[in-house]
């Protein structure tokens, strides 16, 4: 008989097999993963989703303000180019130019000597009315 080899006994049937070792397990011997393990690849999986959910959250936020700042920035732009030419309609205020241009324009007033032309909105009688009004009058 072989060294190596040794001959089967009924105890060695009754046997429990072999602990199997952390190395076992990576060598891909085959047998039952441990149950904490599956349960902590189970757990990283769910963390790993809820991190990705949180993420695209947080990504969906960044771009909404992003596009509110770039909007608030042209609204300063604007506003400040109103602020600008605000400010030089006061400074030239209490020039005597300016007040009579608003004077003119705004108030229709005119100097002493200037023709004024008038122009009406409204509609132009025709010439079939025109002549019924010269011709009702004695």
């Amino acid at each position: 008989m072989n060294r190596t080899s040794r001959p089967i006994k009924l105890s060695d049937k009754n046997r429990k097999p072999p602990v199997r070792s952390g190395a076992d397990v990576a060598a891909g011997k085959p047998g039952r993963a441990h149950p904490g393990r599956i349960l902590l690849l189970l757990l990283l999986v769910v963390v790993l989703f809820i991190s990705w959910m949180i993420y695209r959250q947080q990504q969906q936020q960044y771009n909404s303000l992003l596009q509110q700042n770039s909007d608030l920035a042209q609204k300063l732009t604007d506003l400040d180019a109103s602020n600008q030419k605000l400010k030089q309609q006061l400074a030239n205020l209490d020039s005597p130019e300016y007040i009579e241009e608003y004077a003119r324009e705004h108030l229709n007033m005119v100097k002493p000597g200037d023709v004024i032309f008038e122009s009406s909105d409204q509609e132009q009688p025709s010439a079939d009315t025109e002549a019924e009004t010269t011709s009702q009058t004695p």
